[in-house]
């Protein structure tokens, strides 16, 4: 005997016909109202075949007239698959996934009829063990793969939620998530099924989300960690948040930096964890939890969390069968404390490093925006360990630099310590707030990224900054530096140069002035030369010999040391502590000996 559910909206109608179940901007609809429209719209879905069994993929702008397809598709018992705008996939992967129709949301705005009548008395019953949402998730890498989930999963997981966060009757939830992520999907079903509001919030605008959230109107709201960064951002003062109760992050890993921000300027906030297949949330904190533990709370009711060989395992009705997932965590004290992904481990001399653990180190300084380890390949090592970072508005690399390599070499196992530090204009992101790693490295000329072909195939040129004793070395990627030394394709620090080619170049194995063709002798001004003081000046002094250079602090001289042989350029002064090897330091002032 099977186990069915009735319709969630069909009770949640008759339980509360007049309580508003939709907002979006000035339009909202009660559940009477949604469900004639839900109605109304299945009766002519059924009559294009759609029933039971089969699938609906669900694409176009998601504003109400897409909710009400979303809600349509179950009202015919048929499963649901939103689709997102950047989502590919061929006619073949669509008929695997008995994708049948294909429906696109309306641009027009609904209309409501204060007079509608109620819909009839029968209910759709909706099998526990039946299909009754697709998810389409990419994951932290990988191509796209597409998650079925059943009425049980997403049932029990509605309900944990509920028994964990509180239910309270006049809840309005703010859905800032696209609903082709299970985080905005799972508030569309959740809404109905607790008989609370929600109200679509898409696309994310921080300014509009804070504006919301000040309203009153609105008592919880769900983000990813990058949404919640920007919200702080543009807020002056949250704490005037009067009836929000439940900020819910997760999605991604929030730092403990901005998770005390979040906390200090009076968001409550709540961390979760989860993953697509169990249906959103598997672990979350309490509301009355101590906001200075930065775990991801204990497992929801109907949840089962345990560690097995590291990695964190899931079992229950949201996750049937179990789930052994590829994050690294442990349990402690019935919490659940996610320390990365098994398999981004990086292994530096034969020793394993967590990335995460290396980029919580430095997300907790106040001038990183976004951090990002990555490992790149070594003779000596197997990987040495390079962190990208992209730093907040009004700091400058060269001024905190210093301060995070003493952090790291302070903080961090020795093996663990980074040996190449690049400054970067953004980290990029993938679908709702995931680090795009596998982009990064493209950018960085280390591997194609797994992207469709619109995506672009920048790569960021290098400026060389600093040599640090150690061995670390230190890079600016700036999409607008140019960095090219005509007639000498074979040794010359190029923009279309891989990283991995640059670092080998300046690696200790060549010095500088020999990659370069800079040799040192005695200049001055005094033969006619012009003192360079900073880059834009450089740029401007070595064109008229063909010649870009970039180097922080040290002045350029116009004119070749080399009768005819354009490629090699006079360095008189650095005021920089470090300078590269194969180079001298010259104090400021004096002129270079030749002996020097």
């Amino acid at each position: 005997m099977t186990t069915w559910l009735p319709h969630p909206l069909f009770q949640a109608a008759q339980a509360h016909p007049h309580r508003i179940a939709i907002r979006d901007g000035l339009t909202s609809l009660t559940y009477e109202q949604l469900l004639t429209h839900v109605a109304a719209r299945g009766a002519v879905l059924k009559g294009m075949g759609v029933d039971g069994g089969t699938v609906v993929g669900l694409t176009g702008k998601q504003n109400l007239d897409w909710l009400i397809n979303f809600h349509a598709i179950g009202w015919c018992n048929a499963a649901v698959f939103p689709m997102g705008d950047d989502l590919r996939l061929s006619d073949r992967q669509l008929k695997d996934l008995n994708v049948t129709t294909l429906i696109e949301s309306r641009e027009d705005v609904i209309t409501v009829d204060r007079e509608e009548t109620r819909a009839g008395g029968f209910a759709p019953r909706w099998p526990l063990d039946e299909d009754r949402l697709l998810i389409a998730t990419t994951g932290s890498t990988g191509c796209p793969k597409v998650i079925p989930l059943t009425t049980g999963q997403l049932f029990f997981s509605a309900m944990g939620s509920a028994i964990r966060l509180g239910h309270h009757i006049d809840d309005n939830w703010l859905m800032c998530l696209p609903p082709h992520h299970i985080g905005g999907a799972s508030i569309l079903l959740r809404a109905v099924w607790y008989g609370i509001s929600a109200e679509l919030c898409l696309p994310f605008q921080s300014q509009r989300v804070s504006d919301r959230l000040h309203s009153g109107e609105v008592t919880m709201v769900s983000l990813v960690p990058t949404m919640l960064s920007r919200l702080l951002a543009s807020e002056t003062d949250p704490s005037h948040y009067s009836k929000l109760r439940c900020v819910l992050v997760g999605g991604a890993h929030c730092s403990k930096s901005l998770y005390n921000a979040a906390i200090e300027a009076g968001i409550p906030v709540i961390l979760t964890w989860g993953m697509t297949e169990c249906a959103s949330q598997a672990a979350t904190q309490s509301p009355d939890q101590n906001p200075m533990t930065h775990d991801c709370g204990s497992p929801l009711p109907f949840t089962v969390v345990s560690n097995e060989d590291n990695r964190l395992r899931i079992d229950g009705p949201t996750c049937p069968g179990g789930l052994l997932t590829r994050d690294l965590g442990v349990i402690e004290n019935g919490r659940v404390n996610v320390e990365g992904r098994s398999d981004s481990v990086l292994i530096s001399g034969g020793e394993k490093i967590q990335p995460q653990s290396v980029e919580r180190t430095f997300e907790q300084h106040e001038s990183i925006n976004g951090c990002v380890a990555i490992g790149l390949d070594d003779e000596q090592w197997g990987q040495i360990i390079c962190v990208c970072v992209a730093l907040n508005e009004g700091y400058e690399f060269e001024t905190e630099l210093e301060e995070l390599v003493r952090m790291g070499r302070s903080t961090l196992e020795r093996h663990e310590v980074p040996k190449v530090w690049i400054l970067v204009p953004e980290i990029p992101i993938k679908g709702v707030g995931k680090v795009d790693r596998m982009q990064l490295r493209s950018r960085l000329g280390l591997g194609e990224a797994n992207t469709d072909e619109s995506v672009d195939e920048i790569r960021w040129a290098f400026r060389w900054l600093k040599f640090w004793k150690g061995n670390e070395s230190v890079l600016l990627a700036d999409d607008a530096a140019q960095i090219s030394i005509e007639n000498s394709d074979d040794r010359a620090f190029k923009c279309n140069r891989s990283l991995t080619q640059t670092l080998n170049l300046h690696r200790g194995k060549q010095t500088l002035a020999s990659t370069h063709g800079l040799v040192e002798r005695r200049v001055g001004e005094d033969e006619g030369q012009t003192n360079a003081s900073g880059i834009e000046d450089a740029i401007e002094v070595s064109e008229g010999s063909g010649q870009h250079f970039f180097e922080t602090d040290v002045s350029v001289l116009e004119g070749a040391t080399i009768e005819n042989d354009p490629r090699t350029v006079d360095l008189m002064e650095s005021r920089s502590e470090f300078v590269f090897e194969g180079h001298k330091q010259i104090p400021n002032g004096r002129e270079a000996d030749q002996n020097d």
